[in-house]
C-alpha cells in the first residue's frame, strides 16, 4: 500500500513510496538497503541519502580521467624523445657532396634504409630554395569565420535552453491534443520500427536487426519497452520520408508521447542491475530528440552522464570477452556514441571541450550476419577512425580548428600527403574516383550511385578545407628580412591554397546535391557540418584576398542551400524579420529566443535560422562587386532563397 507521506529516498527520486503491511521499510529502501526515513514536508534539504554508489562512480570516473591523462602524457613524452633523437641523428650526419659535370654526387656511404630516408629528407630541406620558410618559419593562422560560427551555435543553444517555455513542458502530447488512439499509435510503432531497421539502422547500426526483431515480435505490450519507445522517438524526428505522412505538429505530438512514456519507464530501469545495457541503448536513441528537437541539452547531459557511468561499469565485463558476441559489439558502438554525445553536449552547454575522454575505439567489430550495406558503412567508420590516428593529420586538424594557431608549412605539407595516402589506401568500393583532385572528378560525382563513397569523398574535401583554409592569408612570425626574401613563395602558397579551397568547396557542394537528388528518402549525413565548412572557406577567401568567387560556384552554393531548405519541414522556417539572431550577432546579448517555441520542432527552427544567418553573412562578404557575371535571374534566385517570407505558425 502507498504512504500518505513518502520517505526521503522516494521523494528524492520522485517515485511512489510503496510498503508492505506490518513493515516500516518501503520497497525501494528495502531494495537499496538504506534507512527508510519519512520526508520532512517543510525541509528544502536536497541531500541525497542513497548509498555512496554515485559518489564512488564519480570518483572512479575522475580517477579514470587522471589515468588517461597520465598515459597520454607518457606517450607524448616518448614521441618527443624519439623525434629529438631522430633530429639529433639528422643534424650530426655530414653528407659529403660534390658537383661534377653539372651532376650532384654523394660521397658519404648510406648503410641502411633509415639513412636513405634521412638523406632524402635532408636534401629536400636543406637544398630546397625555400628551406627557411618551409622548415623554420612559423605562421599565424586565424579562423575568425569558423570561430564566429562555433561561438554563435554554442551561445544560441545555451541561451535558448534557459527559456522558460523550453523547460520541461509537454506542449503537444496531452490527451486532448493527441489525434491518434492507442490502437492507431500501436500500428504507427510497427511502421516506425520497420523504417528504422530498413533505413537508419543500416547506416548507423546500433541494433542487431534479427535479434531485436525477434525480441520485438515476442513483446506482449510494446508500450512497456523503453527501448522500443526510444527507437520510435528517434525515427519520428530523423527519418525524412515521414515528412510526407505527418506534419511537423503530428511528429512533435508522437515524439513527446513516446518520449514521455519512455522516461517514465526509464525511472524504474535505472535501479535494476539486470537492465543496464537496455538503459544505455535507450538513452542513445533519446539524445537526438531531447537535444536537437526540444532544445534541452541540460536534460540530455543528465541522461548521457547516467549512460556513461553505466558504460564504465560494464566496460570491464565486456573487455574480458575474448570472442566478440552480439551484445559486446553493440556495447562497443553505443559506448562510442555516448562518449561522443557527452563531448558534444558539454561543448554546446559550456562552450569548452569537456574532460570526457575522446573515444579510444580504433576498430568497430562486425556481426557475422549483418547485411552488405551495414558492413560497408562500418568499413567507412573504421577508415575514418584510422584517418584520425595519423600523427600529422591529428595534430594539424586540431590546430586548424582553433581561433588562432602558430604552425609550420612543413606540418601542413605532411598532413596533405597523409590525406592523399589515406584516400589511396581505401578499398575500391569506397573511392568515388582514383584521384579526388583530378580534373574529371565532377563527372565521377554526378555519376556516383553509392552514398557511402559520396560520404567518404565529402569527408576528404571537408578535411582539405580544414587544412588549406589556413594558407589563404598566412602571417609569418619571422624577422622582416626572411619574410621579404620569401614574399614570392608566400604569395604562391596563398594562391595554391585559394585554388584548393574553392575546388574543395565546389566538390563538397556537388556531392551534397548529388546525394539530395539521388537518395531522396534520406537527409545527407553531416549536412550542417559540411555547409558550415564551405561557408567558412568562401568567407575566408572573400575576406582575405582579391580573388573573385566564380559565379558558377556561387550559384551552386545557393542551389544547394535551396535544396537543403526543401529537406526541412516547411512549417518550421522563421522569416528573417522575426529572427532574433541578427541582433544577437551584433550585440552578443540574449534576445527573445522564445520565438522558436512557436514552431512544433524548435530545434529544426533554430538550426534553419542559424543556417540562414550564416548564408546571409556570406552574401554580405561576396557583395555585388564580387558577384561577377551572375545574371539577374540568378541574383533574384539567391535573394529568394535567403529572404523568402515563410508563414508563421499560429
Amino acid at each position: 500500500m502507498a504512504r500518505n507521506h513518502p520517505c526521503r529516498a522516494c521523494r528524492k527520486r520522485q517515485k511512489g513510496c510503496i510498503w508492505k503491511r506490518n513493515s516500516n521499510v518501503c520497497l525501494l529502501c528495502s531494495k537499496l538497503k538504506v534507512e527508510c526515513t519519512p520526508a520532512d514536508e517543510s525541509s528544502d534539504d536536497d541531500q541525497d541519502i542513497l548509498p555512496r554508489e554515485y559518489n564512488i562512480k564519480t570518483l572512479e570516473y575522475y580517477h579514470y580521467q587522471i589515468t588517461q591523462l597520465e598515459n597520454e602524457l607518457q606517450r607524448m613524452e616518448c614521441d618527443l624523445v624519439r623525434c629529438q633523437d631522430k633530429q639529433r641523428k639528422l643534424e650530426n650526419i655530414e653528407w659529403k657532396l660534390s658537383i661534377e659535370q653539372g651532376q650532384l654526387k654523394l660521397h658519404t656511404a648510406i648503410r641502411n634504409f633509415e639513412e636513405l630516408i634521412m638523406f632524402s629528407q635532408a636534401s629536400l630541406r636543406y637544398l630546397a630554395p625555400f628551406e627557411n620558410i618551409i622548415k623554420t618559419t612559423l605562421f599565424r593562422f586565424e579562423n575568425r569565420a569558423l570561430t564566429t560560427i562555433t561561438q554563435t551555435v554554442c551561445r544560441v543553444f545555451s541561451q535558448a535552453m534557459t527559456q522558460r517555455l523550453l523547460k520541461g513542458q509537454i506542449l503537444y502530447s496531452s490527451p486532448k491534443s493527441m489525434p491518434y488512439t492507442l490502437p492507431q499509435i500501436r500500428k504507427i510503432m510497427d511502421d516506425l520500427i520497420r523504417l528504422h531497421l530498413r533505413h537508419n539502422n543500416r547506416k548507423m547500426p546500433l541494433l542487431h536487426a534479427p535479434t531485436f526483431l525477434q525480441q520485438y515480435n515476442n513483446l506482449a505490450d510494446p508500450f512497456s519497452s523503453p527501448l522500443v519507445l526510444a527507437i520510435c522517438v528517434n525515427t519520428i524526428c530523423t527519418y525524412r520520408g515521414l515528412q510526407k505522412r505527418y506534419s511537423a505538429v503530428e511528429r512533435r505530438q508522437l515524439g513527446e508521447f513516446f518520449c514521455h512514456r519512455c522516461k517514465e519507464l526509464l525511472a524504474d530501469t535505472f535501479d535494476d542491475p539486470d537492465r543496464k545495457l537496455e538503459t544505455i541503448f535507450t538513452i542513445t536513441f533519446l539524445i537526438h530528440f531531447i537535444t536537437f528537437v526540444l532544445l534541452k541539452p541540460r536534460e540530455s547531459r543528465r541522461f548521457v552522464t547516467i549512460a556513461y557511468l553505466l558504460c564504465k561499469e560494464l566496460e570491464s565485463d565486456f573487455s574480458e570477452i575474448k570472442e566478440p558476441t552480439v551484445m559486446s559489439v553493440l556495447f562497443q558502438r553505443h559506448y562510442f556514441f555516448i562518449q561522443r554525445a557527452a563531448r558534444l553536449v558539454n561543448h554546446v552547454i559550456d562552450g569548452t571541450i569537456p574532460p570526457v575522454p575522446f573515444p579510444s575505439i580504433q576498430v568497430f567489430e562486425k556481426i557475422p550476419d549483418e547485411d552488405e550495406v551495414t558492413c560497408m558503412y562500418i568499413d567507412v567508420y573504421n577508415h575514418i577512425l584510422g584517418f584520425f590516428q595519423k600523427p600529422f593529420v591529428k595534430n594539424v586538424i586540431s590546430f586548424a580548428d582553433n581561433p588562432a594557431t602558430d604552425i609550420s608549412l612543413e606540418m601542413i605539407f605532411h598532413c596533405d600527403r597523409a590525406i592523399h595516402e589515406w584516400y589511396d589506401e581505401l578499398p575500391p568500393q569506397l573511392r568515388l574516383c582514383e584521384d579526388f583532385n583530378a580534373e574529371d572528378t565532377q563527372d565521377a560525382v554526378m555519376k556516383n550511385t553509392s552514398q557511402a563513397a559520396a560520404l567518404v569523398f565529402a569527408f576528404v574535401h571537408y578535411n582539405m578545407l580544414r587544412v588549406y583554409v589556413c594558407l589563404v592569408n598566412p602571417k609569418p612570425l619571422s624577422p622582416d628580412d626572411v619574410v621579404q626574401n620569401s614574399k614570392d613563395a608566400i604569395q604562391m602558397l596563398s594562391e595554391k591554397a585559394i585554388s584548393q579551397v574553392l575546388r574543395s568547396c565546389d566538390l563538397v557542394l556537388s556531392t551534397l546535391l548529388r546525394i539530395i537528388n539521388h537518395f531522396k528518402e534520406d537527409i545527407p549525413p553531416l549536412t550542417f557540418e559540411l555547409m558550415s565548412r564551405v561557408i567558412h572557406g568562401l568567407v575566408t577567401v572573400a575576406s582575405c584576398s582579391s580573388t573573385k568567387i566564380p559565379s558558377s560556384l556561387q550559384c551552386k552554393f545557393f542551389e544547394c542551400t535551396h535544396a537543403i531548405h526543401a529537406l526541412m519541414p516547411s512549417d518550421n522556417k522563421i522569416p528573417p524579420a522575426l529572427s532574433p539572431l541578427k541582433a544577437f550577432m551584433e550585440t552578443r546579448q540574449q534576445g527573445d529566443l522564445q520565438v522558436y517555441t512557436q514552431y512544433p520542432l524548435p530545434g529544426a527552427a533554430l538550426i534553419l535560422d542559424l543556417f540562414n544567418m550564416f548564408c546571409a553573412d556570406l552574401q554580405s562578404h561576396l557583395g555585388r562587386n564580387q558577384m561577377g557575371t551572375v545574371s539577374t535571374f540568378n541574383y533574384s534566385f539567391i535573394n529568394a532563397v535567403l529572404c523568402a517570407e515563410f508563414p508563421v505558425r499560429s
